[in-house]
């Protein structure tokens, strides 16, 4: 934890200096509106394809070696080689429309630019499908060096931004987002070569053997799951387009800042936590495991609780010392915060969250992270559709609702229901 949170840590201070740096060129504008709906849509099935191979795999490969690993990740290989061509062409073709979709009630010039943005920004989506793919060979390894170059996009473009970006110009974020996820999957590339020796042949899937079919049949379960939680920032940016002009930016920016948090909390617990829980299940009493599992869940939980509580009262200084320079003025920084506020919300349940599903994945119960996905969607349709007259803040606060149907959900299954040690 401690080495992951260190390099999580200086990823999100170049992160930070990126969004310092886009809201003083551009501030709350029909651009960012644009940039921030295109890079939604080319994200959204590459990220999903990562969230999915990481609780698949990372138990799988994690108890592989020798001539068993490396045929495994020829397999890996191919399959993901086309995984990241099909990611491409799908975004180049289908993205356009649904940019045009979900951006009809915004400005004209808004939608007819994020509609080309989605067709720049289409090799990013195959680029984060082979990324994603890298960084569960690291992390099944225990090499987590990964984490700091995911700062490696932000830095691209904030360079680009700083050189060539004026008021009105997207091309220095498209080239910079393209760029730079580029340069990650090439520095991960030649992490994973040391890490593994080798980057391994390239075959076809033998979708044929049983290793196989118990990995299908999880990769099916989780990618139902993901596709649902997914939903998540489409019906986002749905609502917030339905809000008006400038919506989908104020979201973007408050959303930004509760990242910096959940990634300095919940991404170091989830990718310390997976490979430890699934090494646990296997080489200890069931109960010790289980033990462990329901302490860091109550852990996170109330670091959650003191990351909202803190964030609400820093919510209006934070902004405005992150963003308030440029294009991005006071009457911004007030809006920002104030759904920044509501976001914060989402923190306590977000992180407990993210400890439960890494014990169901590291237990292999997916069928219940799908069962907890699929409750606390229905929920936070439920929520904005009955709050959807505050505005803006029936978002921040139906993502709240979710992660907390999902949690306490989780944690109820956790507590009650009997697990047995799996097999390997």
């Amino acid at each position: 934890m401690i080495t992951v949170g260190a390099l999580v840590l200086a990823a999100k201070v170049i992160g930070a200096a990126k969004e310092v740096a886009v809201a003083w060129r551009y501030g709350v504008s029909g651009v960012v509106d644009a940039y921030l709906l295109a890079l939604a849509i080319t994200t959204w099935l590459p990220v999903i394809l990562s969230s999915v191979s990481l609780v698949v795999f990372v138990p799988r490969l994690a108890g592989l070696e020798g001539q068993e690993r490396e045929k495994y990740i020829s397999q890996l290989n191919g399959l993901y080689l086309a995984l990241a061509v099909f990611s491409t062409i799908l975004t180049y073709f289908a993205g356009p429309p649904i940019a045009g979709w979900i951006a009809g009630g915004l400005d004209v010039k808004t939608v007819s630019l994020a509609r080309s943005a989605v067709m720049w920004l289409s090799p990013a989506a195959g680029f984060i499908t082979v990324i994603g793919y890298l960084a569960l060979r690291l992390q099944s390894r225990r090499k987590f060096a990964y984490t700091f170059f995911e700062a490696t996009p932000s830095a691209l473009i904030l360079l680009f931004v700083l050189l060539l970006a004026s008021a009105a110009a997207i091309e220095p974020l498209l080239w910079g987002t393209v760029a730079g996820f580029g340069l990650q999957m090439l520095i991960l590339m030649s992490l994973t070569q040391k890490a593994d020796k080798s980057l391994g042949g390239i075959s076809f899937p033998d979708f044929r053997s049983p290793g196989w079919k118990a990995t299908g049949a999880a990769f099916g379960t989780m990618l139902v799951s993901q596709l649902i939680s997914g939903l998540n920032t489409p019906i986002d940016q749905i609502f917030a387009a339905r809000v008006g002009d400038n919506a989908i930016a104020t979201l973007g920016y408050a959303n930004r800042i509760v990242a910096l948090a959940t990634a300095l909390g919940a991404t170091v617990i989830a990718r310390a936590a997976l490979p430890v829980f699934s090494s646990a299940v296997l080489a200890e009493p069931m109960a010790v495991a289980r033990r462990q599992a329901l302490t860091w869940v109550m852990v996170m939980l109330a670091a959650g609780v003191c990351a909202a509580i803190i964030g609400w009262r820093l919510s209006t200084p934070v902004v405005g010392l992150l963003f308030e320079r440029g294009e991005f003025g006071h009457e911004d920084t007030q809006i920002v915060s104030s759904v920044l506020r509501i976001a914060l919300l989402q923190l306590p349940f977000y992180f407990s969250n993210v400890v439960i599903m890494q014990w169901f994945a590291a237990v292999k119960k997916l069928n219940l992270i799908l069962f907890s996905i699929v409750s606390g969607i229905v929920f936070k349709i439920l929520s904005i559709l009955l709050l959807f007259d505050h505005g803006i803040y029936a978002i921040p606060a139906s993502t709240a609702v979710f992660y907390a149907i999902g949690s306490a959900i989780g944690l109820g299954l956790l507590y009650y229901s009997p697990f047995r040690r799996v097999p390997a």
